[in-house]
């Protein structure tokens, strides 16, 4: 806890934005990094963040956003639809894949849901197109906007602490 005071007060006045990196194929094992974001930070913390999807070419983007666009839809229907060449070589090869994936999705429809519904993806994360790094500054734009260009403070996290 006091490493996590000490970036708050090298950050000083704090910052606009929490990038929360998610690899969805690592999400069904590692579901807790709100938690953890919230136990250093407090719970005001979920407001400044953006959960940034790393390799959604795994799944495929279009399949990532009609999952969060639309929260009634279940993971094997997504997987259905899915366009992803990994994911329909799942469906006829291998069940327990398939079955991993499904808990993959859902994993991140809850992740997402924990942060404001505030994601963006990466098909590729060491090679994300000029677009994707755009689309990602505007997003980044759009959560300051909505939080009124307040950065998280250092009283925040004060708060929290006691």
């Amino acid at each position: 806890m006091k490493e996590a005071a000490r970036c708050v007060d090298l950050s000083a006045p704090g910052p606009h934005i929490f990038l929360l990196v998610a690899d969805i194929i690592l999400l069904s094992t590692n579901t807790s990094e709100p938690d953890t974001l919230q136990q250093i930070f407090g719970e005001e913390v979920l407001k400044y963040t953006l959960v940034l999807i790393t390799d959604g070419h795994t799944v495929g983007k279009q399949t990532i956003q009609n999952l969060i666009q639309n929260p009634d839809t279940d993971a094997p229907e997504i997987i259905r639809t899915c366009d992803s060449d990994y994911v329909k070589s799942a469906q006829s090869h291998a069940p327990a894949l398939l079955e991993y994936v499904q808990q993959c999705i859902l994993a991140l429809k809850q992740l997402v849901g924990r942060c404001g519904n505030r994601y963006h993806v990466f098909d590729h994360v060491f090679h994300p197109s000029q677009r994707e790094v755009t689309e990602l500054l505007e997003k980044i734009d759009r959560l300051v906007e909505e939080n009124r260009g307040r950065h998280y403070s250092q009283e925040m996290y004060r708060e929290e602490e006691t």
